[in-house]
């Protein structure tokens, strides 16, 4: 009997062994089966960089398609596609002209055309920045030229979701109508407008936009020299109007004429309608018009625009609208004494209960400042007098009290909030959500800041004791706290989650 288990047991040895080898090669054809899984290796490569994904193009075939796509799915430039055709360095320095730029396109073999096509289909975002543009600067033609003699029937980049094009000059901010199609969504567009010849291309190039792509849902608009909005008013509020799919719209400084929002309010699906602050610009009152209308923004939940004080309360005042922000970002840099900060602060927690993040910005227009402002020693008094009645007190923060969601709080003012250890308290008890809060963190320090003003940097732990989400803390510090000793203050322990310590100007003592 134990004759016959030994002789069992040195028959099944090899089969055990045999057996290890089998599973070792089983394993390594199982790793080579789920990497040749499409899914699983475009997920692997999509966490890649373009020199890995290069190289793993040229591993294997089961590799290479999904290493290609993942490569040229996201373009910083024009130049990688156009290489493909022609040796566009040599063109650029021979200076050729435009009859000759459209016999250089067309006369581009079929093989070319073919090798090219398919790196075509896989862009899905590209950015069209200037310093490519500026290398076609002398060749302006070539780029539409490519865009008409291609031999496909689909536009040159059939599939591309998101076209970014900051142009460097008037002609080139045309080369945008090369690259979109009707699968491009997002669209991020540069516009010069600081000449009458730009203006007058502007108004075509928006009219082409409005038939090549039809299905845009977040539109961004920047624009240099935009001080007379009916410029582009036309054109602009009938491209708005045609994009029933927008869901997010953003324009340049002062571009709220009432034909543009009334073009925006019009809009189904629009969540996010956001003007650009810019303090460089000139105002202009033909483009600060907001209007909430009967049936107007029904799905609006994000707010930005530019508006004195009294024209901003009224608005929120008589819009049942506000009732669904969830965002809102006011410049009021023109605001005067006809409705004081605290007044508009509860109106705004009336108004708007639903509110997550809060952005207000109370800045005197440098633009309305009389002459005398700027020059000898006036310059201080006339300051104080034209905007501005003192710092702001808590008053201005227990207005917001309904607004229990808030995440984010930011209020800019020319004189520093003064905290003291009891607000500190309020805050930290009734704003547990907070992430961020920067309060008047940056002073005009041309006006009377006095010593006093300021949050004492000895409150600081016991912000982060109360308030454990905050990641983004701003404040402006007086001159008169000092720490007791250098062991009391240790933010970067202390906050649980805090990322960024902004204090401004304030001038902290050790």
């Amino acid at each position: 009997m134990i004759s016959q288990v030994a002789s069992e047991s040195r028959q099944k040895r090899p089969v055990t062994e045999a057996s290890a080898d089998g599973r070792e090669l089983l394993g390594r054809s199982a790793s080579v089966r789920v990497f040749s899984l499409p899914e699983l290796v475009s997920m692997v490569f999509a966490s890649a960089d373009q020199a890995t994904l290069a190289a793993c193009a040229v591993v294997c075939r089961a590799w290479k398609e999904s290493a290609l796509d993942e490569l040229w799915k996201h373009l910083d430039s024009i130049l990688p596609l156009f290489r493909l055709l022609f040796d566009v360095e040599a063109l650029l320095l021979s200076g050729l002209g435009g009859e000759l730029e459209f016999d250089c396109v067309s006369s581009i073999n079929d093989a070319d055309w073919t090798k090219f096509r398919p790196y075509t289909q896989r862009v899905r975002s590209i950015d069209i920045d200037s310093i490519s543009l500026s290398l076609f600067h002398s060749n302006r033609a070539l780029l539409p030229a490519a865009a008409i003699h291609h031999p496909f029937e689909t536009p040159l980049l059939p599939h591309v979701r998101k076209v970014k094009c900051i142009a460097c000059c008037p002609a080139c901010q045309l080369s945008v109508l090369t690259f979109v199609s009707q699968s491009t969504v997002e669209l991020e567009l540069g516009l010069d407008l600081e000449l009458n010849v730009s203006r007058e291309e502007t108004a075509p190039l928006l009219r082409s936009l409005r038939r090549l792509s039809p299905n845009i849902q977040e539109l961004v608009i920047s624009a240099t020299g935009l001080s007379v909005v009916r410029d582009v008013e036309i054109p602009l509020s009938e491209w708005i109007s045609s994009l029933r799919q927008l869901t997010k719209l953003s324009l340049p400084p002062y571009c709220q004429s009432t034909a543009i929002v009334r073009a925006a309010g019009e809009l189904p699906e629009l969540k996010e309608f956001n003007i650009t602050m810019n303090s460089t610009v000139a105002r202009n009152r033909e483009g600060r018009e907001m209007e909430f209308w009967p049936d107007a923004f029904p799905k609006l939940r994000r707010l930005e625009w530019n508006s004195s004080l009294p024209r901003a309360f009224q608005l929120l005042q008589q819009s049942p609208q506000a009732q669904g922000l969830e965002s809102l970002y006011l410049d009021c840099s023109s605001y005067d004494t006809q409705v004081d900060v605290p007044t508009f602060t509860r109106l705004i927690g009336r108004a708007c209960p639903r509110l997550r993040e809060l952005s207000l910005f109370l800045f005197p227009d440098p633009w309305k400042q009389p002459a005398e402002a700027f020059n000898g020693p006036l310059h201080v008094d006339v300051l104080d007098r034209e905007a501005s009645r003192g710092p702001l007190d808590m008053d201005v923060l227990y207005g917001l009290a309904p607004c229990q969601d808030l995440v984010t709080l930011r209020i800019g003012h020319p004189f520093p909030l003064t905290l003291n250890e009891s607000d500190v308290n309020w805050i930290g008890t009734t704003r547990k959500k907070l992430e961020c809060l920067v309060l008047c963190v940056d002073p005009d320090l041309h006006r009377a800041i006095e010593s006093w003003m300021g949050t004492p940097i000895s409150t600081l732990p016991l912000l982060a004791k109360l308030l454990l989400n905050l990641n983004h803390l701003g404040l402006y510090f007086n001159e008169r706290d000092r720490m007791r000793f250098p062991g009391e203050l240790h933010p970067q322990h202390q906050f649980k989650n805090l990322e960024t310590l902004q204090v401004g100007f304030s001038t902290i003592q050790s």
